[in-house]
């Protein structure tokens, strides 16, 4: 079983490795700032869709780099 401090370590290793720059300035951005998606869509110089499919993406690849199977049995990413 994994810990709490180890799931953190693996998180912050995933955001650094499996990430884009674009990507995780989103994810910072949006779940740990609480920013809109507009106003980093209009910082971006890009549209609210695009960054909700950039989100998107990335919390695919958080979760396929993160990827515990005792936490997930069924192997199922979506």
């Amino acid at each position: 079983m994994m810990t709490r401090d180890d799931m953190v370590a693996r998180m912050r290793d995933a955001m650094a490795r499996a990430l884009t720059d674009r990507q995780r300035e989103v994810v910072l951005r949006h779940f740990v700032g609480g920013e809109p998606y507009w106003a980093i869509a209009r910082d971006r110089g890009c549209s609210v869709p695009a960054v909700c499919q950039m989100q998107r993406r990335a919390l695919r690849k958080l979760r396929q780099y993160c990827f515990v199977p005792a936490y997930n049995p069924g192997g199922r990413l979506d």
